[in-house]
């Protein structure tokens, strides 16, 4: 079975005396990842769940490997990433795993185009989420690539390679409004300066998700 790795959380502060770690979850289903009995692993080194408390920013985790305070304090600021077979999906439609966003074609969405707009008259769009988004058939077909994701701690960003540049561009609903799979394209909001050096305007508010 071929797998991947997937960032699925991020370790906090140490909580109590019993090896019990504060936890930012980074993945839309933390029941599955963080179940008792399954595996995440830190660099080269697997932890295995023992207990996870559900508790949105306050979410605990405890490894059967580790058993005191100073063990969980070691812990501290350490990504987990869970091993996932390439061919699964995530529980909610919206997530996306890395490696599928990694390679898509970028192009600009204009939420002010008119509803004929399309890609090109090759491309139908097969998956767009959000009512409402449309794309803006006035800028070339590609402008951009997904080069990789980068997981900060306040939240995910696209890295996108345009004309040889590298562009951040949070992963939010408000500025990527249509992830197709199947067609191997991403949409990103036309803000100004955003993915070109034009003037800056007024950005949506990017909230922290984990997986869009």
């Amino acid at each position: 079975m071929a797998t991947v790795d997937v960032l699925v959380g991020v370790v906090g502060r140490a909580r109590g005396l019993q090896g019990e770690s504060f936890i930012a979850v980074r993945t839309d289903s933390p029941q599955r990842r963080f179940a008792p009995g399954a595996v995440v692993w830190v660099g080269d080194h697997a932890l295995t769940v023992r207990r996870f408390v559900n508790s949105g920013p306050r979410s605990v985790i405890s490894f059967l490997d580790v058993t005191d305070r100073d063990g969980a304090e070691a812990l501290t600021g350490e990504q987990l990433w869970a091993k996932v077979d390439t061919e699964e999906s995530g529980d909610d439609p919206q997530e996306f795993f890395d490696h599928q966003l990694v390679g898509l074609a970028v192009q600009r969405w204009d939420p002010d185009v008119s509803d004929e707009a399309r890609l090109d008259d090759d491309v139908e769009i097969s998956a767009v989420p959000f009512e409402g988004a449309m794309l803006d058939a006035s800028t070339p077909a590609v402008i951009g690539t997904v080069t990789r994701v980068e997981h900060l701690g306040f939240q995910d960003m696209l890295v996108i390679d345009v004309d040889g540049q590298e562009r951040l561009v949070p992963f939010v609903n408000d500025l990527v409004p249509v992830v197709d799979l199947a067609a191997g394209i991403v949409a990103i909001r036309a803000v100004p300066g955003l993915l070109d050096d034009g003037p800056v305007a007024n950005r949506p508010e990017a909230s922290s998700e984990a997986e869009q």
